[in-house]
């Protein structure tokens, strides 16, 4: 009898306990829908509260020598840390578009710098982690090291948290699929085609190379399927601050097809704005040069570059402001190692925005020139064909 009732007080005593872990997780899993649900109502309101979203623009990210030697730190690299200044002013943005300028497929390859390029993967690390979304990887330097290069430096892209890559491809089935991502409510689409190469592409996708009548089609896909179309453009006389002839065609055209925003690169300076009136009533904006970023390159206005901004209205897609903040990729070079032309010799490599350095920075890597001639120098080439807002850090930041 005592064994009996001892039985029963088990069985009553597990029922008991498997009725409290039901009620727990049915408590639990509730917690959890009204936790999403009031999150899920928590980004909606924010949302709605904004009336624009913020896309910003950077130029070229080179991975010189002496970019590979000062992230280097015993074991690995840290390019982070050489750009870590910039990071509030991309997260103040919704979508960033990056360009790396030159290719990272990892050791493998062999790390080099100019003029056979190939950066190690934490290249791209340090690009995401400082806030980099929208990435450019076709330019000129894209095929330096072959395909297996180009297919390792995409695979690692697209095993990374960004919004979009484009310009190089791993196959032509991939090349054909157009890069789409959705913002605010606001769908985007970003295509990058290259007007050269340094070395033959022996086909269409590791590279891809500007021709009008794929362009001009595939532009205009993307414009039937999102609101915004992005184009990122490797073309441009090296180190000129003007567009050249056929630049100012190919803009045209684009925008024609449906390109919102054109981001030109390739001449390492920068050049100015236009605005383009298409017949279909819209106004692309055309940064026909970015000029550099991150980089040792050793003119001034190879080394001064920048952000550009531009907070467009969330509901009629209309741009309501444009502006650049300028800024400033500092190393030091003594007068000794500058003569010698000892290029590893640039050291202690930063970047800021220029209204954080005062003349003594341009001393330090033997550069005659000063912080007003410089804001002078970008707020002429800028504005040369379309009104451009210089900002300084206070005005981005107080968005």
């Amino acid at each position: 009898m005592n064994r009996k009732k001892r039985y029963i007080g088990i069985v009553l005593f597990l029922i008991v306990l498997l009725a409290a872990v039901a009620l727990y997780a049915q408590q639990r899993e509730s917690t959890v829908e009204q936790d999403e649900a009031q999150n899920s109502s928590d980004d909606s309101s924010a949302d709605e509260g904004r009336s624009t979203f913020r896309l910003v623009a950077t130029g070229d990210m080179i991975a010189h020598d002496s970019v590979i030697a000062n992230a280097e730190t015993g074991d690995g690299y840290d390019f982070y840390s050489l750009m870590q200044n910039m990071q509030p002013y991309f997260t103040q943005a919704d979508v960033s578009f990056c360009n790396e300028a030159t290719p990272a497929g990892g050791e493998q390859f062999g790390i080099s710098g100019y003029p056979v390029f190939n950066a190690p993967f934490e290249w791209h690390d340090g690009m995401e982690q400082v806030g980099c979304n929208v990435i450019n990887l076709g330019t000129n330097h894209t095929y330096d090291k072959g395909e297996a290069l180009v297919d390792a430096m995409v695979a690692d892209w697209q095993n990374r948290d960004v919004l979009a890559i484009a310009g190089a491809h791993q196959s032509q089935e991939e090349r054909e699929q157009i890069a789409y991502f959705e913002i605010a409510g606001v769908r985007f689409a970003f295509l990058s085609y290259s007007t050269y190469s340094n070395d033959l592409v022996p086909n269409t996708y590791s590279l891809v190379q500007y021709d009008e009548q794929t362009a001009t089609r595939e532009i205009r896909e993307a414009a039937d399927n999102a609101d915004i179309v992005l184009v990122s453009m490797r073309w441009g006389d090296e180190y000129a601050d003007a567009p050249n002839a056929r630049d100012s065609g190919i803009a045209r055209t684009v925008a024609e097809a449906g390109a919102d925003y054109v981001f030109g690169h390739g001449p390492h300076v920068l050049q100015p704005v236009e605005r383009i009136d298409t017949s279909d009533g819209r106004q692309a904006v055309v940064w026909y040069s970015l000029g550099n970023f991150l980089n040792t390159q050793i003119p001034a206005n190879t080394l001064v570059g920048g952000f550009a901004v531009m907070d467009i209205n969330i509901e009629t897609l209309e741009l309501e402001s444009l502006g650049f903040l300028p800024t400033y990729s500092h190393y030091e070079w003594s007068v000794e190692d500058a003569q010698a032309q000892n290029l590893l010799a640039r050291d202690n490599l930063q970047m800021y925005t220029l209204d954080e350095v005062d003349d003594g920075y341009f001393q330090r890597n033997q550069l005659d020139t000063s912080v007003q001639a410089e804001r002078e120098r970008v707020t002429n080439v800028l504005n040369r064909m379309s009104d451009v807002t210089i900002l300084s850090s206070d005005d981005f930041l107080s968005r």
